[in-house]
């Protein structure tokens, strides 16, 4: 796998595990909800962020493919939940645990690997 690919989804991954760790601590102790409900354009910030933080690394990228890569992260993934009928998604403390190990999972593995 190149070596952007794995960079892009080590940042996507600790973007997400971020967010999703203050989105819990907002939801589940200060606010004492049962449940976390993220909405779909949780979802083209997540994608588009970390590929705005690689271009900066990454002065080679040609401007039509890079343009063409944020339309696509922005763009696409709120449509995508919008033909698939998904406004929001909601999880229990218990699958919000299992997000939690998924996406710390990879950003360990991303330190294991890369050492």
């Amino acid at each position: 796998m190149d070596h952007l690919y794995i960079k892009y989804i080590h940042r996507f991954s600790v973007l997400v595990l971020g967010t999703l760790i203050i989105a819990g601590i907002v939801a589940f102790i200060i606010q004492d909800h049962k449940t976390l409900t993220i909405h779909k354009e949780f979802f083209s910030y997540a994608c588009g962020i970390p590929l705005i933080a690689m271009r900066s690394d990454n002065k080679n990228w040609k401007r039509r493919y890079y343009i063409l890569l944020l339309f696509l992260c922005f763009y696409l993934p709120p449509k995508i939940f919008t033909l698939l009928g998904v406004q929001r998604l909601s999880f229990s403390f218990i699958s919000y645990i299992i997000v939690l190990s998924f996406f710390s999972f990879i950003v360990w593995l991303f330190y294991f690997v890369k050492k």
